[in-house]
């Protein structure tokens, strides 16, 4: 799944709408892309 979310470019399509901030660790599009991940169940440990 984490690949595919790569390949369409979710995480940048996501950064670039929301945009970014230098004093961020983790961008907007990583935490929705371990959101999905987490939610379809591919980690067995919760956020």
């Amino acid at each position: 799944m984490a690949g595919i979310i790569d390949e369409i470019g979710l995480v940048e399509i996501i950064n670039k709408q929301l945009g970014t901030d230098k004093k961020e660790i983790v961008s907007p599009g990583v935490i929705i892309k371990a959101i999905i991940i987490n939610g379809l169940g591919f980690i067995s440990r919760s956020l």
